[in-house]
């Protein structure tokens, strides 16, 4: 499910790391919508199953802020899990008309739409990033991570990516999600290297088109929860361009 929630903003400046304020919202919705989920998402490091992105018309992107000239934020939220998109749903009507902090400026909810999502039924589809995909090496010993993006390394990239989703997916598919993502093909049509902010950090990330060829559920599985790392960061969302036939 896929919600569209459109928001206003006190003035046009936000700053050019606002991802954490996006996150900020998300936690003052759900806290007061519910103290329970709230904890099980946000006390511990869980895993997110779900995505986000932003949408902001003729934004003109500096070096530490953006200006928004129509004061209008559009947060695109999906999941494939009807619970969260529930809650979710629930907890942003809850803020409907009430001002929330965003960075140096202030958000209000002004409405929030259920968008129709499209089923993938082959085994072979075109997306579009609406949010930058992050394939994220992990070292546990070390704590340290390396990022992959399909311009500086494409094996590396998509190895990593495959590794990502095996690691947050296994317990609900099991043994066969490792031979369906071996045998996953990706085809980057227009695919770019990017730089974005989270947090302090500066992380290598990638965006633009490309084609997938596997297993449907899969497909539809990076459709509805996104395809990335830090995914309930707001990475990794992507828009169907069209199913294609499977053979080129």
């Amino acid at each position: 499910m896929r919600l569209q929630i459109i928001c206003s903003l006190e003035n046009e400046s936000i700053p050019i790391n606002y991802r954490k304020s996006c996150l900020s919202l998300i936690k003052t919705a759900i806290e007061k919508q519910d103290q329970r989920k709230f904890h099980e998402f946000f006390d511990q490091n869980t895993q997110k199953y779900y995505t986000w992105s932003v949408y902001l018309k003729n934004a003109v992107f500096g070096k530490e802020e953006i200006l928004v000239p129509n004061k209008e934020l559009i947060f695109n939220f999906s999941t494939g899990d009807a619970e969260t998109a529930v809650l979710f749903q629930n907890a942003f009507a809850n803020l409907l008309d009430e001002e929330v902090p965003f960075a140096r400026n202030k958000v209000t909810v002004q409405s929030v739409i259920p968008v129709s999502q499209p089923m993938i039924r082959g085994q072979a589809a075109i997306f579009r990033t609406a949010s930058p995909i992050i394939a994220r090496e992990h070292d546990r010993e070390t704590m340290k991570d390396w990022f992959h993006s399909v311009s500086q390394n494409e094996a590396a990239f998509l190895e990593t990516l495959k590794a990502n989703t095996l690691y947050k997916w296994e317990d609900f598919y099991g043994d066969s999600l490792k031979q369906d993502l071996e045998a996953l093909v990706f085809k980057p049509i227009k695919m770019k290297k990017t730089v974005v902010q989270h947090y302090e950090k500066y992380i290598e990330a990638s965006i633009g088109t490309f084609r997938l060829e596997g297993k449907p559920y899969l497909l539809n599985l990076f459709l509805s929860s996104g395809w990335s790392s830090l995914s309930g960061s707001g990475f990794g969302m992507l828009d169907l361009v069209e199913e294609v036939a499977h053979a080129d």
